[in-house]
């Protein structure tokens, strides 16, 4: 009976202990659900939810009222437009400071016009009609290349279409001319920002070199290396009438060279590359040179001649040139090629062999030591001093 009492008596003091616990739990989150509600960081929309999550435990005074979604206003292209042409600042700034859905006609005559980032709405005097804007292109064809002065004067270009709200047939040209002009500078985050632009005219149906511009998407995506995945919005473009263009063509045999590994193949097809297909081909013709002598040494594991890699590296067909613009012989290129990435050489002249399985530990990617002075040997100290005395 003894045992049996204490028993008991145990169990009722867990259940006590038990009770007054929970009671302890409510008022705790009671208190910090109230310190919640006050707080200003919260939204109303995160203080109903978290009453409701609370509510959940059987207290009906912390129960809420059905939960409402907040009407979150989807954006308008006109409003990102604006945005994006800097007509609004997204500092202190809003951008019901300027309607996107109230087109500017603008008067100002001047065919040279550099691209300034607006703070405000834009005045008509200082905003160049389509008629002055075709003009402004023009000029530009006619003058020496100079890819920054180019640069300048067609974002101020299209900064004029955007405001007058001008989507046409000549919008997509500007568009796709300051494209080119990235792509034969390198500036490969210019290009793909103007491309992701052209991609939205070419779906409202504006005409264009559309199958020029997805055959550039095809190899950049397939070259920077995205999974099967992220290449399905890029291959699902790829309509009947895409696949019998050459451009696009060309594109999908540099694709199937990249992914089986055949990099003659891919060096190969620099040669019958149409447009400014090739152009992407150079930008990243070293890193897969990297990668095809990676699996070379690695693969071979014995002593190869470096007039039998000349053709596997592409030297033959992508001639390499001096600051002079005088080109190098292939078997010299080559040969410089792989010491400045680390294979183990042996020999001289015409008999210069890679020792692969030396090889393999060894090689590696040089890293770019070029400074904004331009002098890598000049200390953080010492250009202060010199220039600032």
């Amino acid at each position: 009976f003894d045992r049996q009492l204490s028993t008991d008596s145990w169990k009722s003091n867990d259940s006590w202990k038990a009770k007054q616990k929970g009671k302890k739990n409510k008022k705790k989150n009671k208190l910090v659900l109230d310190d919640q509600e006050s707080s200003p960081v919260l939204g109303e929309y995160e203080r109903q939810k978290r009453q409701r999550r609370a509510g959940r435990f059987g207290d009906d005074s912390l129960k809420s009222p059905v939960l409402k979604t907040p009407v979150v206003r989807k954006p308008v292209r006109g409003m990102l437009t604006a945005q994006n042409a800097g007509l609004v600042s997204l500092g202190d700034k809003t951008v019901d400071e300027f309607n996107p859905d109230a087109a500017i006609k603008g008067t100002c005559e001047d065919l040279e016009k550099s691209y300034f980032r607006l703070t405000s709405a834009p005045d008509p005097s200082t905003v160049r009609p389509q008629p002055v804007l075709e003009a402004a292109l023009e000029r530009l064809y006619s003058l020496e290349r100079n890819y920054w002065y180019d640069s300048d004067q067609l974002k101020g270009i299209r900064q004029d279409l955007t405001v007058q709200h001008i989507y046409n047939e000549f919008t997509v040209k500007v568009y796709e001319y300051h494209a080119r002009l990235a792509l034969e500078a390198k500036e490969v985050g210019e290009f793909n920002g103007i491309q992701t632009r052209l991609i939205e005219l070419y779906a409202e149906g504006l005409k264009g070199h559309e199958m020029e511009f997805l055959a550039y998407l095809i190899i950049n995506s397939t070259v920077t290396g995205k999974t099967a995945l992220e290449m399905l919005p890029v291959l699902k473009r790829i309509t009947k009438d895409a696949i019998g263009d050459p451009a696009v063509k060309h594109a999908m045999a540099v694709r199937k060279a990249v992914l089986v590994n055949d990099w003659v193949a891919y060096f190969r097809l620099y040669q019958s590359a149409p447009n400014n297909n090739a152009r992407f081909l150079e930008l990243y013709m070293d890193k897969l040179r990297f990668k095809a002598i990676t699996v070379c040494v690695r693969v071979l594991r014995t002593v190869v001649p470096v007039r039998d890699l000349i053709k596997t590296l592409g030297f033959d067909v992508v001639p390499e040139v001096t600051a002079e613009e005088e080109v190098i012989p292939p078997h010299d290129a080559c040969t410089a090629w792989l010491a400045a990435h680390g294979a183990v050489l042996q020999g001289t002249g015409a008999d210069t062999v890679v020792d692969c399985k030396s090889s393999v530990n060894t090689l590696f990617v040089p890293t770019n030591t070029a400074v904004a002075h331009g002098d890598a040997n000049l200390t953080a100290a010492d250009f202060l001093s010199s220039s600032f005395g």
